[in-house]
């Protein structure tokens, strides 16, 4: 449970520096979900 925790953490913590790294909508569709 732990590890699968902190895998979920850590992609949303590098979709968060994607989305707010992104200037563009087209940024924001490119992003790897």
């Amino acid at each position: 449970m732990g590890a699968a925790y902190q895998a979920a953490f850590a992609k949303y913590q590098g979709l968060k520096v994607q989305i707010a790294a992104a200037t563009t909508a087209e940024a924001v569709q490119a992003i790897a979900w």
